[in-house]
């Protein structure tokens, strides 16, 4: 009786597991569709949102953090711990300076262009493939930092993304004030 429980057990996990792979999948080929149909659109900068977005990334990575246990720097590894953001923050500002930022009827908004699709597109999809490693034949230890390697960089260019848009809204709110008078 006990081994059939246990049979059923990894069935039924193996199987959730397989279903939430196709959601995963899912969510992410739609998420990737729909940037790339809507990428081009016209936007409000809104920096509340911007700052709230940032501050979630940041309570998120130390929830990790410390649900993990992880210590980043008493692991062996703890340079790739600071480097790997530093990576993120360059490419989260690569990616907010190639928005187009312009002003129409007395609204500053922003429009991505090719260079952010594309830099969104090879973020996003190298993100994706980190967390997709724990089903290579890496060992656990391995996996383990690149997945916190992956959320470190999805981390930082999240927050230097707003960080260098709020920056780039505040200079052409400045500019915009500047001309009133």
């Amino acid at each position: 009786m006990i081994k059939f429980i246990l049979w059923l057990f990894y069935t039924l996990v193996g199987f959730i597991t397989k279903i939430m792979g196709y959601v995963f999948l899912a969510l992410f080929v739609f998420s990737v569709l729909s940037q790339i149909v809507t990428y081009k659109r016209k936007r409000k900068v809104n920096v509340k949102s911007l700052a709230i977005s940032s501050g979630i990334s940041i309570l998120l990575i130390l929830v990790y953090k410390y649900l993990g246990g992880m210590s980043f720097i008493s692991n062996p590894w703890w340079i790739n711990y600071a480097l790997i953001p530093v990576l993120g923050a360059g490419v989260g500002i690569f990616l907010a300076s190639s928005q187009r930022l312009f002003v129409q009827k007395g609204e500053i908004l922003t429009q991505g262009t090719i260079w952010y699709l594309l830099i969104w597109l090879i973020s996003w999809g190298a993100i994706q493939l980190i967390y997709l490693a724990p089903n290579l034949s890496f060992a656990w230890l391995k996996v383990l930092n690149i997945a916190v390697y992956g959320t470190l960089f999805s981390t930082s260019l999240i927050v230097s993304t707003n960080i260098m848009s709020i920056l780039r809204y505040k200079k052409v709110k400045a500019l915009l004030g500047n001309l009133k008078k």
